[in-house]
Order: C-alpha cells, then sequence, then structure tokens
C-alpha cells in the first residue's frame, strides 16, 4: 500500500509504532441493527459508533487511533472521559497526554487550545479513522 494506507491502517502494532506515535487498547466491537460500535473492553465507554466493518466481526480487538484522530467534546457524557494530564503548544498544534479510565492517551489538537492540566472533557473517535487488529496481531 501507499505510505498513507499503511500508516492509516498498518498490519501490526509493531508497523503502527514504527510509522509513528500510536494509541493502541483493548475494545469490544458489537453490532446492533446496522451500525458497529466500539467501545471499551468493559462495554463502559463509547470509542466511536457506525464503524463500516463486515458484518460478522464482534468480539474483542486491539484497537489503533493515531494521536491526532481523537475528537474532544466539552459535554461530558456518551463518550470516554478524560482529564488533561500534561499540554504542550507546539505552534500549529497542541500535544495533550489524557488521564482515561483505559489510562493515558496522547492526542494531537490543532492550533491552540485554552486548556490547562485538570481540565475534563470527553473523547470520541471518528469511525473511519479507527483500525482494528486480531487481538494476537497486537
Amino acid at each position: 500500500g501507499t505510505p498513507a494506507e499503511i500508516y492509516r491502517k498498518p498490519l501490526n502494532r509493531y508497523v503502527a509504532e514504527f510509522l509513528g506515535k500510536a494509541n493502541i487498547f483493548a475494545v469490544s466491537v458489537s453490532r446492533s441493527g446496522n451500525s458497529t460500535d466500539v467501545r471499551t473492553r468493559d462495554g463502559n465507554y463509547l470509542i466511536a459508533e457506525g464503524v463500516g466493518l463486515p458484518e460478522g466481526h464482534v468480539g474483542e480487538y486491539s484497537c489503533l487511533i493515531r494521536p491526532e484522530c481523537w475528537r474532544v467534546h466539552t459535554e461530558r457524557d456518551g463518550g470516554l472521559p478524560g482529564t488533561v494530564r500534561s499540554l504542550m503548544f507546539l505552534g500549529d498544534r497542541t500535544e495533550l497526554v489524557v488521564a482515561t479510565p483505559i489510562g493515558d492517551l496522547l492526542l494531537l489538537l490543532p492550533g491552540y487550545r485554552n486548556l490547562a492540566p485538570g481540565d475534563l472533557f470527553t473523547l470520541a473517535a471518528d469511525p473511519a479513522q479507527i483500525h482494528l487488529f486480531e487481538k494476537g496481531l497486537a
């Protein structure tokens, strides 16, 4: 594949981390009607809904979400709760380390964000930006 395809959908965890920063964590995939939802492994928090997967792809997976693919919401329901642990303004983007119930995650948000350590928000991911690995490949 092209470099962009390999970056977005690497074959395994080694390739994902070799090509850039990566958030990889365990998830549970379930199907309800025509919608496929990705939740934290314990099922408590929705990561993304409407993920395009072939029928029959349900169960536990390892999930890759690149730091630049997270959405941040100030309302605190329906997604993965997070607390800013640290942040660094990098000119064209802001890098955050965010404490969540599934561990610390790295986020890269465009531009300047008026955030500070201790700020609370909810995370969700663009369904098109999620990549799932079979459990043994991550």
